[in-house]
């Protein structure tokens, strides 16, 4: 008979930090939101907000839970990490979008991606260092052990 043995490292889980849900949300959501409010003035960030939250919301979300839970905190961190996602989502945009379009319009899928690509990285990583600054904003004790 075989005997396995973890090693310390296997055998005890990650240390990984508690996420208080509401200051999650409330970053995650209001980033955005104030990114557009400080800079309303130049139109385009209303535009990026209109068009870019959704991703934002679907790819961000879970990406930015991982990075906290895994003891992240820096703005620059989350701002390279919203650089990163935004390039990863538009890239895997791109064959959906040329499937639902068809074959003759690739070329306006691929504008799109390029369009979502070039605006996202912009805001992307604003979005992202803004998030990372609301959320290390005050906490209840219970989140800071």
């Amino acid at each position: 008979m075989t005997t396995f043995a973890l090693s310390p490292a296997q055998a005890a889980p990650d240390a990984r930090d508690i996420i208080d849900p509401v200051a999650f949300t409330l970053a995650l959501i209001g980033a955005p939101c104030l990114v557009t409010l400080l800079t309303f003035w130049a139109v385009i960030p209303i535009f990026a907000l209109g068009m870019g939250a959704p991703l934002y919301l679907l790819f961000g979300t879970p990406v930015m839970w991982r990075a906290l839970r895994r003891g992240h905190r820096r703005k620059a961190y989350f701002a390279w990490l919203g650089f990163k996602t935004n390039a990863v989502a538009s890239i895997v945009a791109f064959p959906i979008l040329a499937l639902f379009e068809g074959q003759p319009d690739i070329a306006d899928a691929l504008g799109i991606c390029i369009l979502f690509l070039a605006f996202g990285s912009i805001f992307a990583p604003l979005w992202g260092a803004v998030f990372a600054w609301l959320y290390a904003g005050p906490k209840p004790s219970i989140y800071t052990q």
